[in-house]
């Protein structure tokens, strides 16, 4: 019955299925933009252009996720967890933590023309799409990157998912 919805105004939440809705977060929470969500495990992160902030309980309390002073602009955020998370900024680089925004590492991604879609499925498993139609993934946290079987068209990659997979899949 729990209902988010993520905008320009904040986020606000529903516990009626959407008959009603009341703000969350505290009075500075709710003066930050937002335009995406993203599930990662069992948390829910929101972000805009520079803003991100995470919900460990289903939207009713919020914790902002610092940046990183490098990050200017965030283009995609994809996170597998409420701790580790990626970013692809607007200069096209692509920047990871592992404890929630302390700490963010720039992440060599060679090989690739620009980020155009994420998706990890857990801490250490990832993949990324570019504007040539390639698909690149790790499986090491960033560390490497294989590039998959690439589609015929460039731009033929638009979104990017992958679904989570149970421990020890492959």
């Amino acid at each position: 019955k729990t209902l988010l919805l993520i905008g320009s105004k904040g986020v606000r939440r529903s516990e009626d299925a959407g008959i009603s809705f009341k703000q969350t977060g505290t009075s500075k929470f709710r003066k930050l933009k937002f335009s995406r969500v993203d599930k990662a495990g069992s948390a829910i992160v929101v972000y805009g252009s520079s803003n991100v902030a995470v919900s460990k309980s289903d939207g009713k309390n919020w914790s902002t996720i610092k940046r990183g002073k490098k990050i200017k602009t965030i283009k995609f955020l994809d996170f597998a967890d409420a701790k580790s998370g990626w970013i692809a900024d607007g200069n096209g680089e692509l920047w990871s933590t592992t404890n929630a925004g302390k700490k963010w590492t720039r992440i060599d991604t060679t090989g690739l023309t620009s980020i155009r879609s994420m998706s990890r499925t857990d801490s250490k498993r990832g993949y990324l799409s570019d504007g040539s139609g390639s698909v690149f993934a790790t499986d090491d946290g960033g560390k490497t990157w294989s590039q998959q079987s690439p589609f015929l068209h460039k731009n033929a990659v638009n979104t990017l998912i992958a679904p989570l997979r149970a421990k020890g899949a492959i």
